[in-house]
């Protein structure tokens, strides 16, 4: 976003660096799918008709949205048209090397989505403490894999789900162990200043220890240790900073945020907004504020109305069915 600034390397190495939240969405979206599913789709209290169906029409507004406005904004012929369609169909996470640029941030959404389908095997899989252990090794393994073997021979690429499983799994492990971490971390304030001051600690270690210890590479490793204490602590402690109605607020629309924001930069570049100030350092936070206040504003504004239109149509479809359900017993009657 920042290149045509001139020599901002610390800046745009920060950046970079906070790429590692994906991560954490990852997990947190496992976590968070757990809340709500784990049980229904163990006990069979849910049909794959409806679970997929919700996770269509959770997703699929939003995205075809964006989609359809920024195909306007860069056509550039049949490619645009492929890479739209294959967007549209939420399942473009399993396509290797899939460089998509329409909406180039989605790449998370199809592995995001790819989970969403592999989910009931994901359930299996972790059905209990030791086969979600067995199979978080597995999947931190094919992270490893992806990293250092398929991908240096040209068979795997960044965004392919099977690179990202080990963070869905550790959001999978942190829900099966929720109760017994809650217990002890929230038994008192020295079991949360304790796990505060852990948590802390595995951010500065993910800050200072670099990435690679000799020839071992401690990314994943220490990635997932980071966000593991985040996300113990988050669910055990109520804390002002972590839960308040401003956090609240934009977490319903994080995603939208996210999958939003490289487009709207992309407007404002297109109307020379990017460059208004001649100071480099100044004009890029400027950027960075407008884009993520333009990004929340567009996110709120376009997921109120799509959840209206998506209401009304629903509201408009039921009740056309209930008015042939009762026209049906009279067309029987009359015979």
């Amino acid at each position: 976003m920042f290149c045509h600034y001139g020599d901002l390397s610390p800046f745009i190495s920060l950046l970079k660096r906070l790429n590692v939240f994906v991560q954490l969405f990852f997990i947190i979206s496992a976590f968070s799918m757990c809340c709500g599913y784990y049980e229904r789709v163990k006990n069979n209290g849910i049909s794959l008709n409806k679970f997929y169906n919700k996770r269509y029409l959770r997703i699929l507004p939003f995205f075809a949205l964006l989609i359809f406005m920024d195909v306007i904004v860069q056509f550039a012929g049949g490619s645009t048209l492929i890479e739209a369609f294959a967007n549209l169909t939420l399942m473009f996470g399993f396509v290797s090397n899939a460089n998509i640029s329409v909406i180039g941030v989605g790449w998370t959404l199809g592995v995001i989505f790819a989970f969403y389908i592999l989910f009931p095997f994901f359930v299996y899989t972790i059905w209990n403490k030791r086969r979600a252990w067995i199979w978080f090794l597995i999947t931190l393994f094919f992270n490893y894999a992806c990293r250092f073997y398929f991908l240096a021979n040209g068979q795997a690429d960044t965004k392919n789900v099977m690179m990202w499983l080990c963070y869905f799994y550790a959001g999978g492990l942190l829900y099966l162990y929720r109760d017994g971490i809650a217990k002890i971390i929230g038994k008192n304030i020295w079991t949360r200043l304790i796990s505060l001051a852990l948590t802390i600690g595995t951010v500065a270690v993910w800050i200072f220890v670099p990435d690679q210890i000799g020839s071992v590479d401690v990314f994943t490793l220490k990635t997932l240790l980071m966000f593991s204490a985040v996300v113990s602590y988050a669910i055990s402690v109520k804390s002002v900073v972590m839960s308040n109605p401003v956090t609240k607020f934009l977490s319903d629309i994080s995603f939208e945020i996210y999958l939003s924001h490289m487009f709207i930069y992309r407007a404002l570049r297109l109307l020379k907004l990017t460059k208004l100030f001649s100071n480099a350092v100044l004009s890029s936070c400027f950027n960075v504020v407008t884009v993520f206040v333009l990004s929340v504003i567009f996110a709120f504004i376009a997921k109120k109305v799509l959840n209206f239109v998506i209401d009304f149509l629903a509201k408009k479809i039921k009740e056309i069915k209930e008015k042939r359900a009762k026209e049906e017993p009279e067309k029987t009657e009359n015979i």
